[in-house]
């Protein structure tokens, strides 16, 4: 069992670290990032996030890559309302990083971790809508 020490920790911590995951929802910091912008331990941050993914909070979407669930949520709506919106019903990494704005290795990341949890597959260069009814 956690001491109440550690749990008042890992909240003062959690407490500085969600909103930076926030600002910029579709691109949010890295781990070393968000360690270098609050002056924190890149490993404290990092096993923080592990623990919030855990908990349903964040989904690791990259190495080091942790996304607040609302965006992963929001994100997967809009692969869907791609893949509606395209004749042959794929998604590409051009049409999602537009739609996102954010940039193509990024885009890219968040399709692969989509088709990994199987909201979509790959098919040669797009992604093609798999589970629609998968909730995040």
């Amino acid at each position: 069992m956690l001491s109440r020490r550690h749990v008042s920790a890992a909240h003062l911590l959690w407490r500085r670290t969600a909103p930076l995951l926030l600002e910029q929802p579709f691109q949010p910091p890295r781990v070393r990032d968000i360690a270098r912008a609050e002056s924190l331990d890149e490993t404290a941050v990092r096993k923080l996030l592990i623990q919030a993914a855990r908990m349903g909070r964040v989904y690791r979407v990259a190495h080091d890559h942790y996304f607040d669930r609302t965006a992963v949520a929001a994100l997967a709506d809009i692969v869907r309302d791609l893949a509606r919106e395209a004749p042959d019903g794929t998604v590409t990494a051009a049409a999602f990083r537009d739609r996102i704005g954010t940039g193509r290795k990024l885009a890219i990341h968040i399709l692969e971790y989509f088709d990994r949890v199987g909201l979509t597959r790959r098919l040669r260069d797009a992604h093609l809508l798999r589970n629609d009814g998968l909730q995040f």
